[in-house]
């Protein structure tokens, strides 16, 4: 605990600094130090349009208009911290929860994160054939197959739980992560399955299942996604140009036709149908999944926190103020 303590400490002195000396300088100036920097390195850790403000912050524009030239890749199987630490990555998709991950682990010099993405979890349950008018119960003494490692398996089972659902009744199946659960599935495990958009949005249009119910719409709105970097990142001069860019962002794929966010973003998927990618962000844009605000608020956090500890899957005490950094005015 006082190693985490002086930690914080320091990490909060560091904000402080920079916020109040920062606040002085121009966006101009600082857009201009960034495009002598370089190009910012904008990745995304799991491919799926759910992942929209972050990617249409490079392809839409809005960095460049900030002054930054960036570029968008997908991390692949480099580790979230190895591509930060070298250099191969500047700010990425994440989740708050990460921070807990690698602090339980012993990890130091963590990330930190300084922007919302989603404030609703982005899975979805669909159910293999006809059926009554969905209710949650209905889940008892069927197998779901999901993808149980992390954040979206203590998600579902939060879900499960906070729908009076008694998950002792109810039949978990791992199927792995991307193509692996969708041919999981498709070979005919599960009752249902939980799936992401755009591969919940493609089996319904398949006609191999229909998608009965948003996981996300069915729990509190949490942080369930966030873009973070290193603690050194907030000092640079991309980070306030950053920060614009991805707000307006955000609000473009929030308010943007569905057809033109989708067809902006198609590029950076291989094999994705586009007739699915668009009904996908017309659910997360109907669930108001980036219609929050730039900033991670407490209430999400705590949120977020509440479904870790209830999976156990959280060891030690971390503030709000440790993990997430509140942007500054822009």
């Amino acid at each position: 605990m006082m190693v985490l303590a002086e930690r914080e400490g320091t990490m909060m002195s560091s904000r402080r600094s920079f916020l109040v000396g920062g606040s002085a300088l121009a966006l101009g100036r600082r857009s201009s130090q960034a495009q002598s920097l370089g190009q910012l390195k904008v990745t995304g850790a799991r491919p799926t349009i759910f992942y929209a403000p972050l990617i249409a912050c490079v392809t839409q524009g809005f960095l460049k208009k900030h002054g930054v030239e960036a570029t968008f890749h997908w991390l692949g199987s480099t580790p979230l911290l190895e591509g930060l630490r070298g250099g191969t990555v500047d700010v990425i998709q994440s989740a708050v929860s990460n921070y807990w991950t690698l602090a339980d682990r012993g990890e130091t010099t963590i990330p930190v994160h300084i922007a919302e993405i989603n404030q609703r979890d982005g899975f979805f349950l669909v159910r293999r054939g006809e059926g009554p008018v969905f209710a949650w119960r209905q889940l008892e003494g069927k197998t779901i197959v999901a993808e149980l490692g992390g954040q979206p398996a203590h998600m579902l089972r939060y879900a499960l739980s906070y729908n009076t659902v008694d998950l002792s009744k109810v039949r978990l199946v791992d199927g792995g992560t991307g193509a692996a659960l969708r041919a999981a599935y498709h070979s005919g495990t599960g009752d249902f399955a939980h799936f992401q958009g755009a591969t919940a949005q493609q089996v319904e249009l398949d006609g191999e299942s229909k998608i009965v119910t948003s996981v996300g719409a069915a729990m509190p709105e949490v942080a369930f996604s966030s873009v973070c970097c290193l603690p050194q990142f907030v000092k640079s001069p991309f980070y306030r140009p950053f920060l614009a860019a991805f707000a307006e962002a955000k609000t473009w794929a929030h308010r943007a036709p569905a057809r033109e966010v989708a067809e902006n973003v198609a590029p950076q998927f291989s094999g994705e149908n586009l007739d699915a990618m668009v009904k996908a962000v017309e659910a997360y844009q109907r669930l108001g999944c980036w219609s929050g605000p730039l900033a991670i608020s407490k209430a999400h956090y705590d949120q977020a926190l509440a479904v870790f500890r209830s999976a156990g899957a959280v060891k030690g005490e971390y503030a709000f103020e440790q993990v997430c950094i509140p942007p500054p005015a822009l």
